[in-house]
C-alpha cells in the first residue's frame, strides 16, 4: 500500500530466519511470525483474481450477483488472511433468462455509523496531515487523558464524552477552525517546510503566533457562548441524571437525580417524581406497576426498590407521588421515611403480604429482594422475620389459614442441609404452623423509635415502662391468638 516515509523510524523487519524453538514459542513466536510474513509479503508479487459481475432485470428492478476466482495467489501465499476466497457464479450469456429459486422480504432498520476505531482515527489523522507515526499515539492519548473521549479496551473505539462533545460544539459555535483539522494540518505542513529549508523558523513562528493571537482574542470576546453551552449541558436536570426506569405514560426512560431527596426526571415531559428521603432508591427487575389509576388506566410505571436498615420495599414512582384515591399521600420532602413508602393496600404490597404485623398497624410482607436470605419485613415497624439459609424460594399463596394468615410455599435447596417434613424439598404452611414457626427468627432492624404499641411512656427520657422486661418476651409467641 502507498504511504509516506516520515523518517522518524525505519520499518520493522526480521533480521534472521528462525524457528519456533529458536524464538521460544508463545507470544514471541506469534509476533515474529507476523513480522516475518508481512515482510515477505511486501516483497512478493501481486495477488490476481478475476471478478465476474452479472446484472439482472426483474419487474423494473435491477439486481446484481458477483463472484471471484483466484488466478495467482501472489503475496497471499504467505499472508493467508489476505487471500481472496473463491465465489463461483453460473456461466450465463447476455439475454439468458433464469428462474428465481426463492423470494423473501427482509425487514430491517437503519443504524447510525459506529464510533471511529483507533485504527480508523489514525488513518484519518494521516490523511489530514495531523501528526507523524511517532506523535499520533501521543495526540490520541492526550484526548483520552483529558476525558474528551473514552477508549474501552473491549471495543477499541473512540467514544466521545459529554465534555468532548460540548467543547466541539462550543468551538464550532465560536470558530470552526478550532475544530476542523485545517489549523493543525497547516502547522504540521509548515514544520515540514522548515525541515526541507523552504521557509525559516522565524517566519513560521511569526505567522503562527499572529494567527493564534487573532483566534484567541475572538474566542475571549465570544466566551459567553461557551459558558451558555456548558450551563445548558451540565447543570440541567436532564443531563445531571442517569437513566434509571421507564415512565408508564410516555414509555421513555426516567433519569435519577442524586439529590436530597432523590428525584426521577422525565426529559420529555419535564415531570419530576420526588422519591422518599432516608433510604436508597434502586432498580428492581424491570417489573411494572399493576395499579389501575382513578382514570381507569393502568399505571405501568417501572417499579423501584426503597432499601433501608436491612430491608427493602417495592416503590412505584407515580403512585407514591400521585397516590390513587383512598391511599396515603407522600411524605414531606424533609421527612425521613423509615417505613414502607407505599400504602399497605397497594397491589405491589398486597401481593407480597403474609399477615398483619403484631407490633404495628402495618403488615408483614416478603422482602422483595428475595434470596438467599429470605425474610418477612413489617411495613410500619422494625420487626423482621428471618428465615435460615438453604431456601431457594418463598412464595405467598392466595389461600389463608383460620387466622387469616396467608399460606407460604417454601422451596428448599436440594443440596442444603435444611429440608421440609420427612425430608421433602417443599413445605406449605402459615406462620402459625409449628414447622414454619420453628424456622423463623424474629428480630428488629436498626431503625430508631417505638417498636411495639404496648406500654406507656413517661419521664424525661421517654423510656417505656416495659423496656427492661422486653428481653424476656418470646417474639415468636406474638403470633398466637392472632
Amino acid at each position: 500500500r502507498p504511504g509516506i516515509d516520515c523518517g522518524d523510524h525505519p520499518p520493522i523487519t526480521p533480521m534472521c530466519s528462525a524457528t519456533e524453538i529458536d524464538i521460544g514459542g508463545g507470544d514471541s513466536w506469534r509476533l515474529y511470525d507476523l513480522v516475518a510474513r508481512h515482510f515477505i509479503a511486501s516483497v512478493s508479487p501481486d495477488s490476481t483474481h478475476v471478478t465476474t459481475k452479472i446484472s439482472f432485470e426483474c419487474g423494473g428492478e435491477s439486481l446484481t450477483a458477483s463472484g471471484k476466482r483466484p488466478l495467482s495467489p501472489g503475496f497471499t501465499a504467505v499472508l493467508h488472511q489476505a487471500a481472496v476466497q473463491s465465489t463461483l457464479v453460473p456461466a450465463l450469456n447476455k439475454g439468458d433468462e433464469v428462474a428465481f429459486a426463492d423470494i423473501e422480504i427482509n425487514q430491517g432498520e437503519t443504524t447510525p455509523p459506529p464510533y471511529l476505531s483507533e485504527s480508523l482515527l489514525i488513518e484519518k489523522m494521516e490523511k489530514n496531515g495531523i501528526g507523524t507515526d511517532a506523535s499520533i499515539p501521543t495526540h490520541i492519548n492526550n484526548i483520552c487523558v483529558r476525558r474528551y473521549c473514552n477508549h474501552p479496551d473491549t471495543s477499541r473505539q473512540m467514544v466521545p464524552t459529554g465534555l468532548g462533545i460540548v467543547l466541539c460544539q462550543g468551538y464550532k459555535l465560536i470558530d470552526k477552525d478550532l475544530v476542523l483539522p485545517t489549523v493543525r494540518s497547516s502547522i504540521e505542513s509548515s514544520i515540514n517546510d522548515i525541515a526541507q529549508g523552504k521557509v525559516s523558523k522565524q517566519t513560521v513562528m511569526r505567522r503562527s503566533l499572529a494567527g493564534f493571537k487573532e483566534k484567541f482574542q475572538n474566542f475571549v470576546s465570544s466566551i459567553d457562548k461557551m459558558d451558555a453551552l456548558f450551563e445548558a449541558s451540565f447543570t440541567s436536570a436532564e443531563n445531571a441524571a442517569k437513566i434509571f426506569t421507564r415512565c408508564g405514560k410516555t414509555m421513555r426512560y426516567l433519569k435519577l437525580i442524586q439529590s436530597r431527596p432523590p428525584k426521577l426526571y422525565n426529559p420529555l415531559t419535564e415531570e419530576i417524581y420526588q422519591m422518599p428521603l432516608g433510604g436508597q432508591v434502586k432498580q428492581y427487575k424491570a417489573l411494572t406497576c399493576p395499579m389501575i389509576r382513578d382514570d381507569g388506566k393502568l399505571c405501568n410505571f417501572e417499579l423501584t426498590l426503597y432499601a433501608l436498615s436491612g430491608k427493602s420495599f417495592p416503590l412505584c414512582p407515580n403512585c407514591y407521588c400521585n397516590p390513587p384515591a383512598g391511599m396515603k399521600a407522600a411524605e414531606d420532602q424533609r421527612t425521613v421515611v423509615t417505613t414502607c413508602p407505599m400504602d399497605d393496600t397497594h397491589p405491589i404490597i398486597s401481593r407480597l403480604t403474609v399477615c398483619d404485623c403484631p407490633e404495628s398497624e402495618g403488615v408483614l410482607m416478603v422482602d422483595p429482594v428475595g434470596g438467599p436470605n429470605w425474610k418477612l419485613v413489617s411495613t410500619r415497624s422494625p420487626l423482621i422475620a428471618q428465615f435460615p439459609p438453604g431456601i431457594n424460594k418463598l412464595t405467598v399463596l392466595p389461600e389463608v389459614d383460620e387466622n387469616g394468615c396467608h399460606l407460604i410455599e417454601i422451596d428448599f435447596n436440594k443440596n442444603g442441609n435444611l429440608k421440609g417434613k420427612d425430608g421433602s424439598l417443599k413445605h406449605v404452611g402459615s406462620l402459625s404452623d409449628p414447622f414454619v414457626e420453628g424456622l423463623v427468627e424474629y428480630k428488629h432492624g436498626r431503625e430508631r423509635g417505638q417498636v411495639g404499641r404496648r406500654g406507656g411512656r413517661r419521664g424525661r427520657g421517654r423510656r417505656g415502662r416495659g423496656r427492661g422486661a422486653r428481653g424476656k418476651v418470646d417474639l415468636k409467641m406474638t403470633f398466637y391468638g392472632f
